[in-house]
């Protein structure tokens, strides 16, 4: 028809991508400084959702992902939230500040279970994080799980993150006592002697994860300053979980305290046991 244009030539024509100069970002420092450093929570959550795409040193990606995912489980780590009030309802939770503080920070714990500490194997051969983990990777990840609260949750959960997380844990755990494990992984001499430096952070780890079972398995691997540290817990478990005051003066006395602190004092209790056992057929 006579006067109208054509739509379709128009839209050719006048395409909005035309001199365009378009950037792809690939580099690490060039991503993070196009999304994280931008305000718009939007862009950081982008930059984290591809964070171990970019090309950059590793252990830059794993100490900025820890540094953000730090306070994930800690409920109002970042404040309390604010609160609306409407006419007709009660009080109506929306996303202030803080909300979107805890909202990234549980983006950065997501991203840096999938990308590092899920086994991408899928138990078949060596786990895909063994032969990435150094101890300079270690020493970030130890330093992160020092706070009690950063832990995944139980055994129980049914969130896929923290399961990852939990079994890369339990992996460093085995490494840390079980000899076996060296036949299968393929992680260094350097990173062995890393984990097994420390044994009282082990004991830690494997309280913090609920892996008494895992001490009792391993008894024999421990020291008898590790067996001493296991009754020290029992008697002071603030060691472990700072929040909890309560003290005992003997082991017999820790037994008839709540859960944890029965815990460790049965596995306290067992060990030395196991010890004395072991020290009798030798004599």
């Amino acid at each position: 028809m006579a006067g109208m244009t054509d739509p379709v030539s128009h839209t050719f024509t006048n395409h909005p991508l035309f001199g365009e100069k378009l950037e792809v970002l690939s580099e690490w420092s060039a991503a993070k400084g196009a999304l994280w450093d931008d305000k718009d929570v939007d862009s950081k959550l982008r930059f984290l959702y591809r964070c171990f795409e970019f090309k950059g040193p590793l252990l830059e990606k794993i100490t900025f992902c820890l540094s953000v995912a730090y306070g994930h489980h800690i409920r109002n780590f970042f404040g309390w939230a604010e609160f609306q009030f409407g006419e007709n309802s009660g009080p109506l939770q929306f996303w202030d500040s803080n909300n979107l503080k805890e909202h990234i920070a549980q983006k950065a714990w997501a991203t840096m279970c999938e990308n590092f500490f899920k086994d991408k194997n899928r138990r078949h051969g060596p786990k895909s994080w063994e032969q990435l983990l150094t101890p300079e990777i270690l020493q970030l990840i130890f330093f992160f799980f020092e706070e009690p609260r950063n832990y995944p949750s139980s055994e129980d959960s049914t969130n896929h993150y923290d399961e990852s997380a939990r079994d890369f844990l339990h992996s460093i755990l085995c490494y840390g006592w079980e000899s076996q494990q060296w036949t299968t992984g393929c992680i260094t001499n350097e990173v062995r002697d890393y984990i097994q430096r420390d044994e009282k952070r082990l004991i830690r780890l494997a309280y913090r994860l609920h892996e008494s079972e895992l001490l009792l398995n391993h008894w024999g691997y421990l020291s008898e300053e590790s067996v001493a540290y296991l009754e020290e817990i029992a008697l002071k478990p603030s060691i472990i979980y700072p929040w909890i005051t309560v003290e005992s003066e003997r082991l017999e006395e820790a037994l008839f305290r709540e859960k944890p602190v029965k815990t460790f004092a049965q596995t306290a209790l067992v060990i030395r046991e196991l010890y004395r056992e072991r020290d009798r057929k030798r004599s």
